[in-house]
Parts: structure tokens; C-alpha cells; sequence
């Protein structure tokens, strides 16, 4: 290399450092052999710093495209995000006007049966006066009864009669209706553990013909559902109707239902022992139930009874 470097060895320097004269060809060539191959070296050490200069390049390029790339994923997301927003926005505006209509048309239903209810009272009340007018009428058309009493005067011997009339009033029974049961909250917590909105709906039409039996308890999909006491989870179903439902009976011998649940909470079955505020489900909209607006039918019945209106209870665990 050093005699590369140097230009080679000088003609004199072969000259005494060879051993004959015939070595100076052999030299010769050999020098010119190294020289070569140095070179050929030396060409492939450029190549390769080329290489490498282009290499370098094209990580440097592909390093910033990486970056543009980057920064494109995070300007998608927040797109995403916000989109995603905008949907909750106008799927919770939907919800709400949903409600706004239900509540419309629970409002009429009411009206219409508290209408029924007036006429029907009227129309009673009606027939009660007719009936106490017709047995008014009779009473008073009636011979009255006449009771004979025998009177001995002093110093005579015959009777005197005297006529005594009796009227009797007629019997009047009155019929109340049976007072609900009090509500009792103790041991007892909200059965939505989310925030949730709800009306009286008790008695509103459905379809098929029926009428409402329980309250609609507007939440999130997915809030959790609750026990509402300690008790035992009697069975769970899916059903077309219903959905996926819980039956639990609670420590004081109180029923309650809930239905249109999204799932049931893992390990969630029959005959299972459950405290108050365990989460026994997650809210949803299974079943015959809007797909729109996910809520809980919620019924309950007093130990003993049968189903009654659910909501004085929720109100006052969940108001």
C-alpha cells in the first residue's frame, strides 16, 4: 500500500533490489498486478460511499414522508373524533325528541283515560241518581203498615183501636277503593346506576292492544343496571318481546322485572343470590324496543300482589 501510496518503487530501487536480472520483468508485472487490483479497491470503496450518500438519501425522504404521513393519521383522528362527537350529538337530539314524542303520546293516552274515566264516572253517577229516584217513587207509593192496638177503658169493656204507621229508610253502602301500598326506599337504591329519564307511562296503550304495565327508564346504552334490593334472581329469558329480561324477587318477598337489556352482566343466571346496587345487567333496547332508544321497562309488585305502577317507587329512589 505504502508503495502505492508512494507511486510504486522507483526504476533504480528494482533494479538493486533485484536478485537478477530476469526478476525485473517478474517485478514488473507484479507491481502492475497490486496497482490494479488497489485500484479496483479503491473504485469499489467510491461506489460504496456513493451507495451509502444514496441510501442516506433515501431514509432522510422516506423519514419525512413517514412524518407527513404521521401527522395526516393524527389530523384523520381528530376528524374521526369529532365526527363521532357529532354523531353522539344528533343520536342524543334523536333520543331526546323520541322521548318528546312518546311523552306526546302518553300525554294524549292519559287524557283520553282520564276522559273515559269521567264519562264512565258520569254516566254512574247518573244511574245511581235514576235508581234512588225509582226507589224513592216506590217508597212513597207504598201502603204503609198498620200495627192494632187494643186499649181497655176503666169501666167499659170494649177495645179501642188505633193505627200506627212505621216507615223504614233504605240502606245506602259505599265501596273505596283499596289505598296503594306506602313506598318503602329503605334497603332499596335506583335500579339505573346512570343518569336516566323517565315518565309515568302506567296504562298507556301498546301494541296488540295492551296497556303499559311498568315505566320506560330512558339511559345510555350500556349503563349499567343494578338490583334494586337483596334478593334472588328467580330466571332470566330473551324473548321477542321482552327481550333479554331479569325476574328478581327481592328479601321482602317485592317482584321486579326488567327487560330490553343490552346483555346480562357475566356470570348473571337463575336462582343466584344478588345485594343491593350489584350490577346485574347493561341497559339496551332487545326485544320489541326502539332500536333508537335504549331504555329499561321496569315493573314491580309488591309482595303478594300483582303488578302495580312502578313509578312513585322509581321516583323516589331515582328522582
Amino acid at each position: 500500500k505504502a508503495r502505492y501510496m508512494a507511486g510504486g518503487p522507483l526504476g533504480t530501487e528494482r533494479v538493486f533490489t533485484a536478485r537478477t536480472f530476469t526478476d525485473l520483468p517478474l517485478q514488473d508485472q507484479y507491481y502492475q498486478l497490486m496497482n490494479a487490483k488497489n485500484l479496483t479497491l479503491l473504485h469499489g470503496l467510491e461506489s460504496a460511499e456513493v451507495l451509502h450518500v444514496e441510501q442516506q438519501g433515501l431514509l432522510d425522504q422516506t423519514l419525512v414522508e413517514q412524518e407527513a404521513l404521521v401527522a395526516e393519521i393524527g389530523d384523520l383522528t381528530e376528524e374521526i373524533v369529532s365526527q363521532l362527537e357529532q354523531a353522539d350529538a344528533n343520536y342524543n337530539a334523536i333520543a331526546i325528541a323520541f322521548e318528546k314524542q312518546e311523552e306526546e303520546k302518553r300525554r294524549r293516552a292519559e287524557e283520553e283515560r282520564i276522559r273515559r274515566e269521567e264519562a264512565a264516572r258520569r254516566a254512574a253517577e247518573e244511574a245511581a241518581r235514576q235508581a234512588t229516584s225509582t226507589t224513592a217513587a216506590s217508597t212513597s207509593n207504598a201502603t204503609p203498615t198498620t200495627t192494632t192496638a187494643s186499649t181497655t177503658t176503666s169501666g167499659g169493656s170494649s177495645d179501642t183501636t188505633v193505627p200506627t204507621t212505621t216507615t223504614t229508610s233504605p240502606t245506602t253502602t259505599t265501596t273505596r277503593p283499596a289505598a296503594p301500598p306506602p313506598i318503602v326506599t329503605e334497603g332499596k337504591t335506583c335500579p339505573v346506576n346512570a343518569a336516566t329519564s323517565f315518565t309515568d307511562s302506567w296504562g298507556a296503550p301498546r301494541s296488540g292492544g295492551r296497556s303499559h304495565k311498568g315505566v320506560d327508564m330512558m339511559a345510555a346504552r350500556g349503563a349499567p343496571l343494578v338490583a334494586i334490593e337483596s334478593g334472588t334472581i328467580t330466571r332470566t329469558s330473551n324473548s321477542s318481546l321482552g327481550g333479554i329480561s331479569i325476574y328478581l324477587t327481592g328479601a321482602s318477598g317485592n317482584r321486579y322485572y326488567y327487560a330490553h337489556l343490552d346483555s346480562l352482566a357475566a356470570g348473571v343466571g337463575g336462582r343466584m343470590a344478588v345485594s343491593v346496587g350489584d350490577v346485574i345487567g347493561y341497559n339496551g333496547s332487545s326485544g320489541n324496543a326502539s332500536y333508537s332508544a335504549p331504555h329499561l321497562h321496569f315493573q314491580y309488585a309488591p309482595a303478594g300482589s300483582s303488578w302495580i305502577n312502578p313509578y312513585p317507587l322509581v321516583k323516589a329512589l331515582c328522582g
